[in-house]
């Protein structure tokens, strides 16, 4: 179930290619499935954001969840 629900979240909020938000995603999602399957509760900050946006000239800036003018 953890990759596939992994996975929906990144299809979810496709765009061009992203590693950092793929892997943003997935961990979100490892997080929220460890504290409903398992009670392992783990903190995860609310306001994560890329700073590689310059680096990755496709990225979408103010479409993805994490982008943040530097």
């Amino acid at each position: 179930m953890m990759p596939s629900k992994s996975l929906y979240s990144v299809a979810i909020h496709a765009g061009p290619r992203c590693c950092k938000r793929n892997t943003i995603l997935s961990i979100i999602e490892a997080v929220k499935f460890l504290e409903e399957n398992f009670g392992i509760t783990m903190q995860i900050d609310k306001k994560i954001r890329c700073i590689f946006s310059p680096l990755n000239k496709e990225c979408p800036k103010e479409k993805c969840l994490f982008y943040s003018k530097i």
